[in-house]
């Protein structure tokens, strides 16, 4: 196991592609989680009654959290992808 974790950070130090792939997915699980919080929280002054909002806020939160997560494991599963490719080049 702990030959995989060295040969897996020696090429994830040596590929930008890697880099950049597992960069992108944190920036977006970030943003999309904040963005999806941000809008929820401006429609919940629009909102009048109680229950509706807690309704609202509940499933609208479930469905950013999902997407941003989505974000984060598509993009580690690329990073493993590039990784394979990657192994054999360096």
């Amino acid at each position: 196991m702990k030959n995989w974790v060295v040969e897996f950070l020696i090429v994830f130090v040596n590929s930008t592609r890697m880099q950049v792939a597992f960069l992108l997915g944190v920036v977006a699980f970030t943003i999309t989680h904040s963005l999806g919080w941000y809008f929820i929280e401006n429609a919940n002054d629009n909102i009048q009654f109680g229950v509706l909002r807690e309704l609202f806020v509940h499933k609208l939160g479930h469905r950013y959290d999902k997407a941003a997560l989505f974000f984060l494991v598509s993009s580690w599963c690329l990073v493993f992808k590039l990784f394979r490719k990657e192994r054999n080049r360096i």
